[in-house]
């Protein structure tokens, strides 16, 4: 019984370890949190308060995912700001500013 009870522990150790390496290393929200700032001030006109090219580096490690990470991002909400703008426009503006092509996303609701 011991050995038998071994046996499923190592099987659920290696399984859990195996579905852990399967996913990204970045998320989301943590690399768009300080890029948010960045697009108020450039909806709103204002300058922005870090490098532009810093978020727009964190956008181009993204890659295709971008726009859809953008999106989520200001739909949930991060840092606790409710932003009041149409979420397609921000997305679009902040892709344009970067340089960056809108990949799959029609309308960001």
């Amino acid at each position: 019984m011991g050995l038998k009870g071994s046996v499923y522990v190592a099987l659920f150790l290696s399984l859990n370890l195996l579905s852990l390496s399967m996913v990204t290393s970045q998320t989301c929200r943590a690399a768009l949190s300080a890029c948010l700032l960045n697009l108020v001030n450039v909806i709103v006109g204002l300058p922005p308060p870090i490098s532009s090219s810093r978020c727009c580096n964190i956008l181009q490690g993204l890659g295709a995912r971008a726009s859809a990470c953008l999106c989520n991002s200001l739909r949930a909400s991060i840092l606790g700001i409710n932003l009041n703008l149409p979420l397609t426009l921000a997305v679009n503006t902040t892709l344009n500013t970067c340089g960056l092509p809108n990949i799959g996303l029609r309308q960001c609701l």
